[in-house]
């Protein structure tokens, strides 16, 4: 359709210039420090002896009109006086006078800020005016900025070797992307993914978040070729719209993991005080991220045993479990937990090896269970009894995962619980032919429940991703600009400001039919249940919300806009047959919500197609709208 395709070819066009602008901030050529001084502790000196440390490939300038060089290097008065123009300025010095600094900046050509200060937006209505002076100065330059009261940020690249921020050491390389809101949190998630045993390529603290968001850097990873997997903790949504849509086309891609931080009124406010974030709720939250395919977890370290499955093992072919230890409690244990967090356990998939087991036991089990086609992962846990050596058991799983995927080509993936150890267990063998490329590095986590609950996180995953893509439906036989002039029409005695205005029945029946939305001349018919109830409602952050469900029952909520996929997953929620009319009829709704902005309510019975009627909403409907600008 033809608006379809133009809101497709502006989406290409933000995804490229977005790309190319976050590139200026993480793959520079030339970067200058301003504020980086001879005093050891101060946060520019710090900055400024990171880059120098982890061998940054470019240019990197200190900027200090107080000193002749810094660190041995040779400083320069200001961005101004630089030999050559920075591509990007880490502007360490004290809230009020960034702003000058910035402008400097921008003059000398730089197309990237990093403002790692406090005291905008964070402290109230002076800060948050300020921050605003520095994001207008950032914008009316073509330029991008990180912060302020940010950590700063990392390329691990060797062509790059970037550590502008403020973390003591560059964390491993690797193929995750990860995004902090969070300062001080992000050095300790450095510090921990390390011991874990999870590398990253790029690593982002964006602060307040004034200018770069986490939508900014994901859709940065979407292209980027060195990142498998993106990591987000987010404590609040710029524009959650925005999000879902970028969110949508990289989880198609590449796992997107999130901590959503700020889900209750003390996180709320914790938030705001220290980003000057405001508070969303939790269910759209969730809506938003369930039709983006975005795995939520609850906490970091479920984060960190999520991504540490997602980095090392293929994707499950679907929830069929086996379950393999030494000792038949924990085998108990481990399949309640499967059993509590959805993945199926077979009684043939549960096997108690005995407290003598050995590597040659753990050898043979993995690899039966492996070579079972009504197997898709395998849960190995060893306990240590007596005189023992987990290494060689861990070498007994290996062999047994070689053996499996040598006879029968299909890699599956393998957890391993060795009871008080974290991280991951690597291994040599690389796989050839079909495997090229495998290798056996296994995730292995203190307590099996881990291992279960980060497996049902990967298979939720791997079914969002076995799904046909959503498709954006847009109807041609529409008459938005008929349906504009109804609600002009229906407003034009209501004051300016004077809020939603409820339509009489004929008025909403007209606009509604502009979209080919049908409404019924007969009531719903029953089946025995409750009957269904369609609503929208407008979100002060999320925008228009599509609630369906039935009295007494949790309700489906939705973002839009909806795609074909959206539809029918609500329709399957609510027990409604996904068939052609009811899904058109929310599709329709779905555009005539983004054809027609001044809707501002409507609540109606969802009708389903019966005896030759289509799907239709119900005749005792509430539509409100607000005055068009």
């Amino acid at each position: 359709a033809g608006a379809a395709a133009v809101l497709e070819r502006a989406e290409l066009r933000e995804r490229t210039a977005t790309a190319n602008s976050m590139a200026r901030l993480l793959r520079p050529k030339v970067v200058a420090v301003v504020g980086a001084s001879r005093e050891q502790g101060s946060v520019g000196s710090r900055i400024f002896q990171h880059i120098l440390e982890n061998n940054f490939t470019g240019t990197v300038y200190p900027v200090n009109n107080q000193a002749v060089s810094v660190h041995g290097v040779r400083a320069y008065p200001g961005v101004g006086q630089l030999p050559e123009p920075p591509d990007l300025v880490v502007v360490a010095v004290p809230a009020e006078g960034v702003v000058p600094v910035a402008e400097e900046a921008v003059r000398a050509g730089a197309k990237g800020l990093i403002v790692v200060a406090s005291g905008f937006a964070e402290t109230g209505e002076a800060g948050a005016a300020l921050q605003g002076r520095l994001v207008d100065v950032a914008r009316a330059n073509g330029a991008r900025l990180v912060g302020p009261n940010c950590l700063g940020l990392l390329n691990t690249d060797p062509a790059i070797s970037l550590n502008a921020s403020l973390a003591a050491a560059m964390p491993p390389a690797g193929r995750i992307g990860f995004f902090s809101h969070s300062a001080a949190l992000g050095i300790v998630i450095l510090q921990y993914a390390g011991e874990r045993g999870l590398g990253f390529s790029t690593f982002v603290s964006a602060g307040n978040r004034a200018d770069v968001s986490g939508t900014d850097v994901l859709e940065y990873w979407e292209e980027d070729p060195a990142t498998d997997i993106a990591m987000l903790y987010l404590e609040a949504f710029g524009n959650p719209r925005r999000f879902g849509r970028v969110a949508r086309r990289v989880s198609g891609r590449k796992p997107v993991l999130c901590v959503k931080g700020a889900r209750s009124r003390a996180g709320s406010t914790a938030a705001g005080a220290h980003i000057g974030a405001a508070p969303v709720g939790d269910v759209e939250v969730d809506a938003l991220f369930h039709q983006a395919g975005v795995i939520r977890v609850d906490t970091l370290e479920e984060l960190f045993d999520a991504a540490l499955l997602l980095a090392h093992q293929p994707l499950p072919g679907g929830n069929r479990v086996a379950i393999l230890s030494n000792s038949g409690g924990v085998v108990t244990i481990t399949a309640d937990a499967c059993d509590g967090y959805g993945l199926h356990v077979s009684t043939a998939g549960l096997v108690d090896l005995g407290p003598q087991a050995g590597a040659e036991d753990y050898r043979a089990a993995v690899q039966r269970a492996l070579e079972d086609p009504r197997i898709d992962a395998v849960i190995a846990i060893f306990l240590c009894v007596g005189e023992c050596d987990p290494e060689l058991v861990s070498r007994g799983i290996r062999r047994g995962v070689v053996g499996a995927e040598r006879s029968t080509g299909v890699a599956k993936p393998v957890l391993l619980s060795m009871m008080g150890a974290t991280g991951v267990v690597k291994f040599a063998f690389e796989g050839k032919g079909a495997l090229a490329g495998r290798t056996t590095a296994f995730p292995s986590y203190r307590f099996p429940e881990a291992a279960a609950r980060a497996l049902a996180h990967a298979v939720a995953y791997a079914d969002y991703r076995r799904e046909p893509p959503g498709r954006l439906v847009w109807y041609e036989d529409t008459d938005p600009a008929r349906a504009r002039a109804v609600i002009e029409a229906a407003v034009k005695e209501v004051p300016p400001g004077g809020g939603p205005h409820r339509l009489t029945p004929e008025q909403a029946g007209e606009i509604l039919d502009c979209f080919g939305v049908h409404v019924a001349s007969r009531p719903p018919r029953q089946n025995g249940g409750a009957p269904l109830d369609l609503s929208v409602r407008q979100h002060h952050v999320f925008g228009p919300v599509v609630v369906l469900g039935r009295a007494g029952q949790p309700a489906v909520v939705r973002i839009t806009p909806l795609t074909d996929q959206d539809v029918r997953g609500m329709l399957k929620e609510v027990e409604v047959p996904p068939e052609g009319g009811e899904v058109e009829l929310l599709c329709r709704l779905s555009q005539l919500i983004e054809e027609l902005p001044w809707l501002a309510e409507l609540e109606a019975a969802f009708v389903a197609a019966a005896d030759g009627a289509p799907a239709a909403l119900g005749a005792d409907l509430v539509v409100a709208v607000t005055r068009p600008a």
